[in-house]
């Protein structure tokens, strides 16, 4: 069974870990960001639970899915190139990967648009776990 806080756990120990590129701004936790430096900020977005298989005892299986969206903030006046960079890299370090019991699909990036002094990029990583 993999609880909500478990999900998150296992995201932020994960990406903090492996993310060197910029600063992360996390949920819940005051960031403030360095005109002109690049960043990105964590959502992660619990999404519905089905139940997978029906059991005759308490051993019914279920499946919660959700999103990791990893918004990703570079300065306005660079172009989307270093957006882009940063965004794949994101994608490739969640792209079909499992952490513990969080298993991740196929991330896909969108622009965001801009917000001065920011262009944002958006970074969604898929995931499901056993609940």
């Amino acid at each position: 069974m993999t609880k909500l806080a478990d999900i998150e756990t296992e995201v932020r120990q994960y990406f903090s870990v492996n993310w060197t590129a910029t600063d992360i701004a996390w949920p819940n936790r005051p960031y403030t960001p360095v005109t002109g430096v690049p960043w990105v900020s964590v959502a992660i977005l619990p999404g519905n639970t089905f139940e997978k298989e029906i059991g005759v005892t308490s051993s019914a299986v279920g499946e919660r899915t959700g999103v990791v969206i990893f918004s990703v903030f570079v300065p306005l006046s660079g172009g989307t190139l270093k957006a882009s960079e940063y965004s794949d890299q994101i994608e490739a370090l969640f792209r079909r990967r499992i952490l513990s019991t969080i298993y991740f699909g196929e991330p896909y990036t969108s622009l965001a648009g801009n917000d001065a002094p920011w262009c944002q990029m958006s970074v969604k990583c898929p995931f499901w776990a056993w609940v």
